[in-house]
């Protein structure tokens, strides 16, 4: 037998060993891949389902401080109703300008002081609602963080 066609054959079965070897790989490749978009698609899942709960946590959460917010608004102003009508009635039905003076003295401190109140209620509110909405995110992430180094 010719050498040159002993080396061909050679060459030829050492490129089919080598392509047979290339296309394992490459379908072990692919396996690995496939594994790792399962993996990857697996934790953005959880992720996107730990910031929905997130958002939930925290829409409940402003909720919660609106119906605070209105609720302190309605009482205010149903107090404001009462005590207009309370004052202008001891104003328009007392005889003595002193007891009218005495009224209006107490109205405007009584105005004066549940203004403040009222201010008050909704400034503890809005910080409450602000720590709560810190410590919420904060143990959120946390949970996220542990169940993002628990899975490999």
């Amino acid at each position: 037998m010719n050498p040159s066609l002993i080396i061909g054959y050679l060459l030829l079965g050492a490129a089919a060993t080598l392509t047979g070897y290339a296309l394992m790989n490459y379908q072990r490749n692919q396996a690995l891949l496939r594994r790792l978009q399962s993996h990857h698609a697996r934790v953005r899942s959880i992720v996107q389902k730990h910031r929905m709960d997130l958002q939930e946590v925290r829409n409940r959460n402003k909720l919660v401080e609106d119906t605070v917010a209105g609720g302190t608004t309605a009482v205010e102003l149903v107090h404001r109703t009462i005590t207009t009508v309370t004052f202008e009635a001891i104003d328009r039905f007392s005889s003595s300008d002193k007891v009218k003076e005495n009224a209006r003295r107490a109205r405007m401190t009584h105005d004066e002081a549940t203004s403040q109140i009222y201010r008050s209620v909704r400034r503890t509110n809005r910080a409450i609602h602000v720590l709560a909405n810190t410590v919420l995110s904060e143990k959120a992430r946390k949970r996220l963080r542990q169940h993002v180094a628990r899975k490999p």
